[in-house]
């Protein structure tokens, strides 16, 4: 026999809450990882206007509303936030050495409190729904 049957490849599909549970926890990690990599990106100016602190937050929001609609729930959207917020307060935090990611200066507080503010209302969105008229017939 040089294969196996078709119906045989995957006898046992994996159960959806397992899916669940991965795409929540990667929720979690991609809100990490947008606010760590945000918080060294927001300081960056071209020809004097913050555009590293635009990109940083609309990365950001898209993380947030991204893991809403993988997840299909505001949970997934509030892990994101979570992370991120969890995240970025760490980096604001002085290191023993002195050195500071987020210094003083009003990107930093921008990137703060304004991405606070903003993924805040990334939550307001119902995700179930849009998830699902994004899945079903159009018309």
């Amino acid at each position: 026999m040089t294969g196996a049957h078709p119906s045989r490849a995957y006898p046992h599909p994996v159960p959806q809450r397992i899916l669940d549970v991965f795409s929540l926890l990667a929720s979690v990690v991609l809100g990490a990882v947008v606010g760590a990599a945000g918080s060294f990106l927001q300081s960056a100016t071209v020809l004097g206007l913050p555009i590293g602190l635009v990109v940083a937050l609309l990365l950001s929001a898209a993380a947030v509303v991204g893991s809403g609609l993988a997840t299909g729930g505001r949970l997934g959207a509030a892990l994101a936030l979570a992370a991120w917020l969890g995240t970025v307060i760490l980096l604001s935090l002085p290191r023993p050495e002195g050195d500071l990611v987020l210094a003083a200066h009003w990107p930093s507080y921008a990137w703060l409190y304004g991405g606070t503010l903003g993924l805040g209302a990334c939550l307001a969105p119902d995700y179930r729904r849009l998830a699902a008229g994004r899945s079903g017939p159009a018309g």
